[in-house]
């Protein structure tokens, strides 16, 4: 095949890409929402982390909420009690999956961070070695408002109540 052949058959490729299901994203500073009676509010923000351009699926319970980019935040209600938050980080992403159970309680606001990282050293292909980490976190409003300055982007989620 020719280099022409190869070029035309990546661009195909990036286009088929499962990209366009996901939620478009805004700029949006952060802001609170109004509280569903109930329900807790959370609001779910990644940091800047590394792979930049990979947006982990992020689901409650199994259901799915947020392909989450990179500096980005979203919000969703939550019922009450025990819930697992689970992230996925999709084929060849090379980032271990992270599970995390959080306790919910009723007309309350909950910030979780979530953080990912990748550290490459070495040199060569051969002796090349990379620690790759992800985590979620729930933190104070005052350290997500901190956070919060260097995020300007607010992406949907895909489900705004989850019970």
């Amino acid at each position: 095949m020719t280099y022409k052949k190869y070029f035309f058959l990546l661009v195909l490729a990036v286009l088929l890409m499962p990209q366009a299901s996901h939620a478009k994203v805004e700029k949006k500073r952060f802001q609170h929402v109004p509280p569903k009676p109930g329900y807790a509010t959370v609001y779910l923000y990644r940091t800047r982390g590394q792979p930049d351009l990979r947006k982990p699926k992020i689901t409650v319970d199994g259901d799915p909420v947020i392909h989450l980019p990179n500096k980005s935040w979203t919000y969703f209600y939550l019922g009450t009690g025990s819930h697992v938050v689970k992230s996925k980080w999709g084929f060849m992403a090379a980032m271990p999956e992270m599970e995390a159970v959080v306790e919910i309680q009723p007309d309350r606001q909950y910030f979780l961070r979530f953080s990912s990282s990748q550290f490459s050293w070495g040199f060569g292909a051969d002796t090349m070695h990379t620690k790759s980490s992800s985590a979620l976190r729930e933190v104070t409003e005052d350290e997500a408002m901190k956070d919060m300055k260097k995020i300007k982007k607010y992406a949907p989620a895909e489900m705004e109540v989850v019970e």
